[in-house]
């Protein structure tokens, strides 16, 4: 099924669960993320498992994030044991990234001259 851009991007509604709960938010489908994050406090709030730093490289520099390992559902399927950067995005509409650790597991199509897009658990 294709779903329509919310603000003019390609996001969908995400649950992350942890230990203790889950939220859902909205996240954005990032190709450009290696992994999927979370804000830090939300991450700690449902008990997402931490499992140290990560070093990732960004335009010019690097930077460390807390690693977690939780569970995501998203557009009716389930993936485990996923690594979830802890990352404010400071974005008032997108909270999460879906990075290439979950969409490299996916179908995804991009539309955007009608601003949809379609992700498929093939």
């Amino acid at each position: 099924m294709k779903r329509e851009y919310i603000n003019g991007k390609p996001a969908l509604p995400v649950a992350f669960i942890g230990d203790r709960d889950s939220v859902e938010v909205i996240a954005l489908m990032d190709s450009g993320a290696d992994y999927c994050t979370l804000p830090p406090a939300m991450c700690r709030d449902i008990g997402l498992r931490r499992v140290g730093m990560k070093e990732v490289a960004i335009p010019g520099a690097t930077m460390n994030f807390e690693e977690y390992v939780g569970k995501i559902e998203m557009n009716g399927s389930e993936f485990s044991d996923i690594e979830v950067l802890a990352v404010d995005l400071l974005t008032p509409e997108i909270d999460a990234l879906i990075g290439r650790n979950i969409l490299n597991r996916l179908k995804v199509e991009l539309d955007g001259k009608d601003g949809l897009f379609l992700v498929q658990d093939p």
